[in-house]
């Protein structure tokens, strides 16, 4: 079975669109309306985020490659791909992630980022908002 959807679809050029938008405030204002919904979340997650330190972004970024259950994970990703996704250096990366191994937060395993379901439970409920 099958789903279907009957619908009408209109194709116009870019030219054409940028002309009907500049004559029809209504038209534009409707989607700078749905521009906007669309980019405000991602826009104000990275708002978030700037201010963050580099430790609460790293938990962040853990928090977020967990499994939906605690159970013991290694993260497969190198620690310059963090860096990257959290807008770091390896360096900066590298650091944080020893002052976490040593309070406990983590383990390595032969190099990667690695917890134990407990470790994962911990990370889960952390705040990353609050100054570390």
């Amino acid at each position: 079975c099958e789903a279907e959807t009957v619908c009408d679809l209109l194709a116009i050029s870019i030219d054409a669109f940028g002309t009907w938008l500049q004559h029809d405030a209504a038209a534009a204002f409707s989607v700078a309306c749905m521009i906007a919904r669309k980019s405000w979340p991602i826009s104000d997650e990275y708002g978030q985020i700037k201010y963050l330190t580099v430790q609460s972004r790293l938990l962040a970024y853990l928090q977020k490659q967990l499994p939906a259950t605690d159970a013991a994970v290694r993260l497969p990703m190198r620690r310059q791909d963090i860096a990257d996704a959290i807008g770091t250096s390896l360096k900066t990366v590298n650091r944080s992630v020893e002052r976490l191994r040593a309070e406990g937060i983590l383990s390595l395993d032969r190099g990667k980022i690695a917890l134990t379901p407990e470790q994962c439970a911990k990370v889960r409920t952390m705040d990353v908002h609050q100054k570390t």
